[in-house]
């Protein structure tokens, strides 16, 4: 009660589950099905990212760097920045994120978890049970994808439901979200912008 301070010992274990372990059994396996994934993925969609890729550059688009935490500390990954006449469809296919494949391949990031956050924001994990920085997350079905709330809850929530179920959707539903133009801001009558 924090009007005056006094606490409750519950018994009940069941009340309050943990949530895994952040070295948790199966995660070596998890990490390595990430990393095959994502070779598997690049492969496969490099004959239609590459001509997508050099078609955005040529309507001003570009690849710029931006300073996240990764899975072994702070690393510089690939951003794409729109040119003005930039082709929607690009980012839609999320061809803008082909070359982060080879992040995950490099054991930078996660293909499916949390997103990521800047070096400066480093505080705000003390609060999180784990962090697995991914290139597909839940802040891909929804506009306002950089709220620091949802960030966390979207953290918290993931720590406890992660596994081989939950990657999958995150990957499929985030992938749909981009396709069908979902994570875009709407206007005010509800249309993507």
């Amino acid at each position: 009660d924090p009007s005056d301070g006094t606490a409750l010992d519950l018994d009940d274990p069941h009340l309050l589950a943990p949530l895994r372990a952040a070295g948790a059994h199966g995660e070596w396996l998890r990490r390595q099905a990430h990393r095959l994934v994502a070779l598997l993925l690049f492969i496969g969609v490099a004959p239609l990212a590459i001509p997508g890729l050099v078609l955005g550059i040529l309507l001003g688009g570009h690849m710029g760097q931006e300073r996240i935490l990764g899975v072994r500390g702070p690393c510089k990954v690939e951003r794409w920045r729109p040119g003005r006449r930039g082709p929607g469809l690009f980012s839609r296919l999320s061809f803008d994120r082909w070359p982060l494949l080879l992040r995950v391949v490099r054991g930078q990031l996660w293909l499916c978890g949390q997103q990521p956050v800047k070096p400066d924001e480093e505080d705000e994990l003390r609060d999180w049970p784990a962090y697995r920085p991914a290139l597909f997350r839940y802040a891909d079905t929804r506009p306002a994808s950089h709220d620091p709330v949802m960030r966390r809850l979207d953290a918290h929530y993931y720590a406890h439901q992660r596994g081989w179920a939950e990657d999958t959707r995150i990957l499929l539903r985030g992938w749909w979200s981009r396709l069908v133009g979902r994570n875009r801001p709407a206007n005010d009558y509800g249309v993507p912008a």
